[in-house]
């Protein structure tokens, strides 16, 4: 009887801490889904600071082929060093946001209601939020496995460009252990040909990561989920203050937003007009394929260890439009996501437009993001074929001193490989490799003014019901509390 009512005392006791436990998880959700001003404030400011490269992808990449992804630089040893600083801050902020999505997550899971029959859209609402915040959640656990294999990419192009020197040294000694002679051999492997191509590819690379790092930033604004590092509001004064620069935050992003959608038939027409001035290759790609072979992709052209000016021109073009077009994407879904009004049983057919537009934004700023890497890699598929080529120049220089004669003998050796049966075979791939990159790089051009269009009939013809899902008398119902 005695045992039954100690495991009577213990159920009671663990009980009373589980309510404890839970009443402090409860209070601790109310306080994250409080600071959500908070948290988009801060960013908001931090976004300036963090990413304060002046400039777009073009010219950063450009910046950082004449720096830090120069040849000189990348001897060094050294990691990038801007990348290394904002992918510190990026990994805080994201690892923070996960943090605070998880307490959320947890904080809704405490409000499940007993299951009933009817009476259910209540519960519905909790459901979809949930899926929300899970979905931001494996958002987050993507990107930090997209930090990490940023350093792995790289380290994979660098290693690729075979700049290690091999040092190599040897001692004779005589019968009685005395040093009758030493010798130093320095062993330098160097393939030029492919250096120019994984030189652009490195600054593409880094550019691209810049930019994606700061796009997420942006993101992590749009979804409000981020801790304040510096404390919260606690006195009602200081909350008015947040809600005060919230406010005008807001009014500042719906007027971005309102520009951008008056801005898309400009964008439509200079997109339009300036495609041939970009493409100015007449031929199609059977003979620009027959051009490329008679210079840019032969032999003497390849060993010259530099890109072919044509693609990379053409490339630097379109990256930098679709850098532009993820801009412009990412503020136009944010405009839309301000718009998203109270959930409510019925009158939901604005919702649903609103939010199908939201989801096809949401599918081109993937394509957007997918085509960048893409592009990225043409350097680094380009200069692979060439390494098949084998076109490098072992060097080795050996140094021997002989003691006991007190004599240096210096001795220099170059080994090239000559002879490379697949070469013609290379030099034909190499060719049609540049010729259909320079074709699928006019097609995503082409591609981009299409989206721009749909993104401008779309909006056309339900501007109202995008901006006023309910109607204009609903307006803006942006606050929480």
């Amino acid at each position: 009887m005695s045992s039954e009512n100690d495991n009577q005392l213990r159920v009671e006791e663990a009980q009373a801490q589980l309510e404890s436990l839970l009443q402090a998880y409860d209070e601790v959700g109310e306080r994250v889904l409080k600071e959500l001003p908070l948290y988009v404030v801060k960013l908001e400011r931090d976004l300036p600071q963090v990413f304060s490269l002046e400039g777009d992808i073009q010219q950063i990449e450009e910046a950082f082929a004449a720096n830090e992804c120069s040849e000189k630089s990348i001897r060094s040893g050294e990691a990038h060093p801007v990348l290394v600083e904002v992918g510190k801050y990026m990994s805080k902020a994201v690892e923070d946001a996960l943090e605070r999505l998880g307490q959320v997550q947890r904080y809704v899971v405490m409000h499940t209601p007993r299951e009933e029959d009817g009476n259910n859209f209540g519960v519905a609402v909790q459901t979809r939020f949930y899926s929300k915040v899970a979905k931001y959640v494996k958002w987050c656990d993507t990107i930090h496995e997209g930090c990490k294999g940023y350093h792995a990419m790289r380290a994979d192009i660098l290693r690729k460009m075979g700049l290690d020197e091999r040092l190599e040294v040897r001692e004779s000694f005589s019968e009685n252990d005395r040093k009758i002679s030493s010798s130093k051999a320095v062993k330098t492997m160097k393939d030029q040909a492919p250096m120019g191509d994984l030189l652009c590819c490195l600054a593409r690379h880094d550019a691209n990561h810049y930019f994606q790092l700061k796009n997420v930033m942006q993101s992590l604004i749009s979804i409000k989920k981020r801790r304040l590092s510096n404390g919260t509001a606690t006195t009602k004064e200081a909350a008015a203050h947040t809600q005060e620069k919230l406010d005008e935050l807001i009014k500042r992003f719906d007027s971005v937003g309102e520009s951008i959608v008056k801005e898309l038939p400009s964008l439509i027409l200079d997109l339009e007009e300036r495609l041939p001035k970009i493409f100015t290759r007449t031929e199609d790609i059977v003979e620009l394929e027959d051009a490329f072979a008679k210079k840019e992709c032969s032999a003497e052209g390849i060993q010259s260890g530099k890109p072919n000016p044509v693609i990379v021109e053409a490339n630097r073009i379109v990256t930098k439009e679709f850098d532009k077009a993820s801009e412009k994407l990412s503020k136009l879904q944010r405009f839309v996501l301000m718009h998203v009004p109270r959930e409510e049983d019925g009158n939901n057919f604005g919702v649903e437009v609103q939010a199908q537009f939201n989801g096809k934004l949401g599918e081109y700023l993937k394509w957007c993001d997918d085509t960048q890497d893409e592009n990225k890699v043409y350097h680094q598929a380009r200069a692979e074929i060439i390494r098949q080529m084998e076109f490098e120049r072992a060097v080795e220089e050996r140094e021997t001193v002989c003691e006991k004669e007190d004599k240096v003998t210096k001795s220099k050796a170059t080994k090239s490989v000559v002879n490379v049966p697949q070469l013609g075979d290379l030099l034909s791939y190499v060719a049609r490799h540049d010729a259909l990159q320079y074709f699928t790089l006019k097609n995503e051009l082409q591609e981009l003014i299409s989206m721009y269009l749909h993104c401008y009939i779309y909006l056309k013809n339900n501007y109202e019901k995008i901006r006023w899902p309910r109607g204009k008398s609903e307006g803006m119902n942006m606050h929480m509390y």
